[in-house]
């Protein structure tokens, strides 16, 4: 079963970081070949989700706002149909037992009593509808600056929901979020081998940072690790 624990250890369509090493800023090779991506994440988790500037500006059916419990069963909803597109990157035992009533669980907790007051969660809305989120807090990795460094945590945007700006519009209120906060940098981790989720990223400001990990998951210590590159971007004010 997926257990809440493992819900908050898998960030955007990752396995659980169990183990997971980080090698700060060390100098990022070619990712080793494992099995072949499931068609899905060859095209990449946010395939089609490169937008233009001006489709990140909030219209009156399509804004961002801070996510509220009464939103949990949604964010439940929309993470496990983000996940089940990312079919060949997450373990199969995983997306098999995945339950987005456990999902919603999950963010309903975390929402009533987040780790620090600078964990948040963000919804996109189409209408009064979530169609899809994210979350950022304090950075965690052993090299994060705890005054500096913000985390992207989860960045969940389904396939329904691709390609009419939302996760633009996520990403914009996700670095307006942690500079209002007192961050700096705002980091990310990415899949090595998801050339669009990190296509994405850069055509919004983001780059690698050198960093890089493997992961796997948990309860599953039979699957091929998989490779992660961080990607960061600057938010402070000018």
């Amino acid at each position: 079963a997926l257990t809440s624990s493992t819900v908050t250890s898998l960030r955007n369509c990752t396995s659980g970081v169990g183990g997971a090493s980080v090698t700060p800023r060390e100098p990022i090779g070619r990712p080793p070949q494992t099995r072949p991506p499931h068609a899905a994440c060859r095209r990449g988790c946010l395939d089609g989700a490169v937008v233009s500037q001006a489709q990140a500006v909030p219209t009156p059916d399509r804004s961002v706002r801070v996510a509220w419990v009464a939103d949990a069963a949604a964010m439940g909803r929309v993470q496990a149909q983000a996940w089940q597109a990312c079919r060949g990157l997450l373990p199969e035992g995983v997306l098999d037992t995945l339950d987005p009533d456990d999902l919603a669980t999950a963010w309903a907790d975390s929402l009533r009593r987040p780790p620090t007051g600078q964990h948040r969660a963000l919804v996109a809305l189409d209408g009064n509808a979530v169609v899809a989120f994210a979350s950022v807090g304090p950075g965690t990795d052993p090299d994060a600056d705890p005054v500096r460094d913000a985390e992207m945590t989860t960045l969940a945007v389904p396939p329904d929901a691709r390609g009419g700006g939302h996760g633009s519009r996520l990403l914009a209120a996700v670095a307006d979020t942690a500079r209002a906060d007192g961050f700096a940098r705002l980091t990310t981790w990415v899949f090595a081998v998801d050339d669009a989720l990190r296509a994405f990223l850069e055509s919004a400001g983001w780059a690698p940072d050198g960093a890089h990990r493997q992961v796997a998951a948990e309860d599953d210590p039979q699957t091929e690790p998989a490779r992660q590159v961080r990607m960061h971007t600057d938010v402070e004010d000018a």
